[in-house]
């Protein structure tokens, strides 16, 4: 699928004679299954890389949830892609993180959902929302 896509977007982008240049330059467009593999392993040893940090951080400074060094950027970048990908999969839709990865980054504390709300969460909101609409049939807040 995303072959097709990717080819269909070539396609449009370039002239015939790029495409043709391109595929005799080397290029490939379609990856092979050992080939994916391999990209699939490196993800996921990078996967493991930016764990084996955050628990480091954790060691250091107790916690997973706060990562405010600087220094730091890309783990806390890390961080909330990994929230983003488990919404995604929450949602049903592609996402790169595993149930194995969600299950060990809820054992070292990491917090899933980052808004300091104790009283409401994200359903509450959502829910307040949907009776607005039905009372007024405006998704207008006033």
């Amino acid at each position: 699928r995303q072959y097709k896509s990717l080819f269909s977007y070539i396609s449009v982008c370039f002239s015939e004679s790029k495409v043709k240049f391109l595929k005799e330059a080397g290029f490939e467009f379609e990856v092979s299954k050992e080939r994916k593999s391999e990209t699939m392993k490196q993800l996921s040893k990078s996967w493991e890389e930016f764990f084996a940090e955050l628990e480091q951080y954790k060691l250091k400074f107790g916690e997973v949830n706060q990562i405010t060094q600087k220094k730091r950027q890309r783990l806390r970048e890390w961080c909330e892609e990994q929230r983003v990908q488990a919404a995604r999969r929450k949602w049903g839709k592609y996402s790169q993180i595993t149930d194995d990865q969600i299950e060990r980054l809820s054992q070292l504390g990491f917090k899933w959902d980052t808004v300091d709300s104790p009283s409401k969460g994200w359903d509450d909101y959502y829910g307040e929302l949907l009776i607005h609409f039905l009372n007024t049939r405006s998704w207008s807040i006033p």
